[in-house]
């Protein structure tokens, strides 16, 4: 808005749409600059072009993923482990004093 506002433009002058990069979305576009305005500028959402992008590395890098996802695992209920560990520690080796 305010580059608009810089370089005097009026608001009723513009005609843009800004959606995410789905092929649907492409054609939608060019139906309305045909049907509509010629001028439309269509502007692609950076952060879907972004998720895109990791999703292509996610994809190609599976032993990575699985060895974050154990991880994950391993760290999911660690309190109920650490009060089992500490049970176990004191029942297995009790030190009494008597």
């Amino acid at each position: 808005m305010e580059t608009l506002q810089y370089y005097g433009i009026m608001f009723n002058n513009v005609s843009a749409v800004a959606t995410d990069s789905a092929a649907y979305m492409t054609l939608c576009i060019k139906l309305l600059r045909e049907l509509v305005n010629p001028d439309l500028i269509h502007v692609q959402c950076w952060v879907h072009k972004l998720d895109k992008v990791a999703k292509v590395f996610s994809d190609k890098l599976t032993r990575l993923n699985q060895c974050v996802s154990n991880t994950k695992k391993l760290f999911k209920n660690t309190r109920k482990r650490k009060h089992r560990y500490i049970k176990f520690l004191s029942d297995k080796y009790s030190f009494s004093n008597a």
